[in-house]
Order: C-alpha cells, then sequence, then structure tokens
C-alpha cells in the first residue's frame, strides 16, 4: 500500500512538472502568435501608405493631363 502510494505521488509530481512545461509553451505560441500579428499588421498599414501615396501621385498626374490647358 506505501509503495503504491509513494508511486501515485511520483506519477502526481511529474504531471505537475508536465502541466508547467504545458503552460510555458502556450505563453511562448500566444506571445509569438501576438508579435506576428503585430508584424503583419504593421506590413499592412505600411502597403496601405504606400498605396494611398501612390494614388495621390497618379491622380495629380491624371488631373494634369486631363486639365484643359490655357
Amino acid at each position: 500500500m506505501e509503495e503504491e502510494i509513494e508511486r501515485l505521488r511520483g506519477d502526481k509530481t511529474k504531471l505537475e512538472q508536465q502541466l508547467v512545461e504545458m503552460k510555458n509553451k502556450v505563453e511562448q505560441i500566444e506571445r509569438r502568435a501576438q508579435e506576428l500579428r503585430a508584424s503583419e499588421e504593421k506590413k499592412n498599414m505600411d502597403e496601405i501608405t504606400h498605396l494611398k501615396r501612390n494614388n495621390a501621385q497618379l491622380r495629380a498626374q491624371l488631373e494634369g493631363i486631363i486639365a484643359p490647358k490655357k
């Protein structure tokens, strides 16, 4: 009976260690996912800014071409 109790305590300790390791892995994965989302969002915002600037330049050129010459 004592051996069974000791074995179960050992199992409990191992499971608690696994739980801590898994929680740490989850935290790392969540942190990495958040970093990737932030990076993608920044990249997308930079692209939007570039496209808006490009669009404004093209619009100005088109208006210059279309505008009646005086």
